[in-house]
């Protein structure tokens, strides 16, 4: 994940083969361009990939996930990064989701946004099946149940309250997980990921004022399709990068779109430019777009990513707003830099003390569309 806060890029690598190993924390001085690490303390979630993480000022809410331990999660922490202290937020009141990965988040206000993801259908033990973070289907056997969602949950972060509201369904989005959600001002876009069918390259708007769905009929060349991508927000105009194809392919691509025009717009990526990936994260610090890490390079016999990065690019928002060309820079200093995982080892020595998942894998609430039997997984 990565997020910005007192003129900082926060980062941690949402991957790490070891299920004991726990990815470290660095921040990124987008003005010095300089990397640090940070030590965490506390209630430390347990590894996991697939979550989501959103900030509010100071602090970051990370929740959901899947375990190798015992499979998909419902937690929700709290990080203060001012102490760095991770706490798990169990106190909370109001209808929480159900344990799921690759859900989305977003915030407006004080408020966290979560919608979609993939997971366990009610009733049935979260730990029936686990996959990759980075598979998107497999045979899961019969009997397994699992997924796709459509619902909304909002958690007021001043009152540890979560909410499930019904928006107009009237040109609601698919259930659909790995999906890039973003907010300008006081609206959610959501573009792509997979559902059912496929993954796909359509894009909703969903005011949280009026809490009323619309799909957007929009102008100029449209993505394809896409999933494990990202849509970053940079004033009224929003950056889809990367991403994962209908081929298992994965881009390198910049698109625009911008919310008042309803203008898809591909501008000239010129300097540095990055190796197709998903997985990756972008963000915006300052007047910087920042673009690192992910993977890529499918194995089509285990459906996982086989390269991963841990490089970081830097664009000029005044460039993105304008439209035409974007001029990508490559971090040079890689002292203290995070690296990438290291294959796993069969017999590894002395691991690292990781905290635990629960014992119990936590039950399933319900889910908000129909239920019906999923063969795959997303």
């Amino acid at each position: 994940f990565a997020f910005t806060y007192k003129n900082l890029t926060y980062l941690s690598p949402t991957k790490c083969y070891q299920v004991y190993r726990l990815c470290p924390y660095f921040h990124y001085d987008t003005e010095k361009g300089t990397w640090s690490s940070v030590q965490v303390k506390g209630q430390l979630p347990c590894p996991r990939s697939a979550a989501t993480i959103s900030a509010v000022g100071n602090k970051l809410y990370l929740f959901g996930g899947l375990s190798h331990d015992v499979g998909w999660l419902d937690d929700l922490f709290v990080l203060d990064t001012d102490t760095w202290t991770w706490k798990e937020l169990t106190d909370t009141q109001g209808p929480a989701p159900s344990p799921r990965d690759k859900v989305a988040s977003a915030t407006v206000g004080n408020k966290v946004y979560f919608f979609g993801g993939f997971g366990p259908k009610d009733g049935w033990d979260t730990e029936e099946s686990t996959m990759s973070e980075d598979e998107e289907e497999e045979d899961v056997g019969q009997g397994a149940k699992f997924t796709w969602y459509d619902d909304l949950y909002i958690f007021d972060t001043e009152t540890n309250t979560w909410e499930n509201p019904e928006p107009i369904k009237l040109g609601a989005p698919t259930p659909r997980a790995a999906h890039a959600l973003c907010a300008v001002e006081k609206k959610l876009v959501v573009f792509g990921g997979r559902d059912r069918e496929a993954r796909k390259n359509d894009l909703y708007v969903l005011d949280t004022e009026t809490m009323k769905w619309q799909q957007l009929k929009t102008t100029g060349q449209q993505p394809e399709p896409r999933s494990f991508h990202t849509a970053t927000a940079v004033g009224h105009r929003v950056v889809i990068t990367g991403g994962r194809g209908l081929q298992d392919q994965h881009f390198a691509d910049f698109n625009i779109f911008d919310t008042k025009t309803r203008e898809w717009l591909q501008p000239a990526v010129c300097g540095a430019k990055p190796a197709p990936r998903g997985m990756h994260t972008a963000t915006v610090m300052a007047d910087q777009l920042v673009l690192y890490g992910g993977s890529s390079d499918v194995d089509p016999e285990t459906m996982q990513c086989q390269k991963r990065y841990a490089d970081l690019f830097c664009a000029r928002t005044e460039e993105v707003l304008s439209g035409k060309s974007i001029q990508l820079t490559v971090e040079e200093n890689k002292e203290n830099a995070p690296a990438t995982s290291a294959p796993p080892q069969d017999n590894p020595s002395q691991p690292p003390k990781a905290p635990s998942c629960p014992d119990q894998p936590r039950k399933p609430r319900s889910s908000s569309w129909e239920e019906g039997e999923v063969p795959g997984m997303v």
